[in-house]
């Protein structure tokens, strides 16, 4: 849950850029 509310602040600060972070780290999960 803190995870997930700290990955929401960062895209709601960073904007596109946060999005693009984060599907670069879901798809980092997902490979390993």
């Amino acid at each position: 849950g803190i995870y997930i509310m700290l990955i929401g602040i960062i895209i709601v600060l960073v904007g596109p850029l946060g999005m693009e972070i984060f599907e670069i780290i879901k798809r980092w999960v997902c490979l390993n």
